[in-house]
């Protein structure tokens, strides 16, 4: 069982619900929460903010990034959450505001208030706004610490199989990144 399945089997037993029931309230079926809760499946993260809003806990409890259980008013921390990591995603790849909203075609308002956290955006507006920037929803939700996102198949590629390399290989790969980098 990884973390996030342990803190949500710990919440529901809690709160005394059947996986059946959770899985009712948080839209999706009891396998889902079976196989999450046993380590078999990764969850979405649309799932981890519906689990979060349900148990009234941060997503980072539940995704294991934070210790800390429970919040005595979680409304608005999650909106000026996304809007810092735009913010901070806007400023690593050099974009100002107008080339986003160029890119998204927000108005100025909508997307000032997005940064600033007053307002909750929807999946398609965030979708866009993380394409935009090159980076993933999951990210900008802060359900993964990684900002950059795979931007084709080649890069998918590259990056699958580097995961199927050993230790050693992966060193010696590295190794000859930094010479090739060093001759440009």
């Amino acid at each position: 069982m990884d973390i996030t399945g342990t803190r949500l089997k710990e919440l529901r037993t809690e709160a005394g619900l059947s996986q059946a029931d959770l899985a009712a309230h948080v839209g999706c079926s009891s396998q889902v929460i079976s196989n999450v809760e046993r380590g078999y499946t990764k969850t979405t993260s649309i799932l981890i903010k519906n689990l979060a809003e349900y148990f009234n806990v941060p997503a980072g409890y539940l995704l294991g990034h934070s210790n800390v259980k429970w919040t005595a008013d979680n409304n608005g921390t999650e909106t000026v959450a996304i809007g810092s990591r735009i913010a901070s995603r806007m400023k690593q790849i050099g974009m100002d505001t107008a080339a986003l909203q160029m890119k998204t075609g927000l108005c100025s308002e909508e997307l000032g208030d997005i940064i600033s956290g007053h307002v909750r955006t929807d999946t398609a507006t965030m979708a866009g706004i993380a394409r935009a920037l090159m980076t993933t929803s999951d990210y900008l939700l802060g359900n993964s610490r990684f900002a950059t996102a795979v931007l084709d198949e080649n890069e998918e590629d590259m990056i699958l199989y580097y995961r199927s390399m050993s230790k050693q290989k992966k060193r010696v790969f590295m190794g000859m990144l930094e010479e090739l980098m060093a001759t440009e």
